[in-house]
């Protein structure tokens, strides 16, 4: 019988953590992902208003709306990906300012 797999929003020492979703190739789906992704980020231990939390925030949201201005195309959506690298006890912390 075999464990299921760890939850990684739970645990802050497990592998890479992981958020994709597609959107709608429209100012609304772009700022969805933008929301999405600051909501993701606090429940990984990001905390809001931290330097790395409103950097992430802000490039999140400037790489989503440049996909809907510059390559929207009628019926396509965009996709986001966003990945944490989990550092060791011996590197510096995720999401250090």
């Amino acid at each position: 019988m075999t464990s299921p797999a760890p939850d990684p929003a739970a645990s802050p020492d497990s592998t890479p953590r992981r958020f994709a979703m597609r959107f709608t190739s429209t100012p609304r789906g772009a700022n969805l992902a933008r929301r999405l992704v600051a909501k993701r980020l606090e429940q990984w231990g990001c905390s809001p208003g931290t330097e790395a939390h409103e950097s992430m925030v802000h490039i999140a949201g400037e790489l989503a709306a440049n996909a809907v201005r510059h390559g929207h195309v009628p019926g396509r959506d965009f996709r986001l990906c966003l990945t944490t690298v989990m550092h060791t006890a011996a590197t510096t912390p995720p999401f250090a300012a």
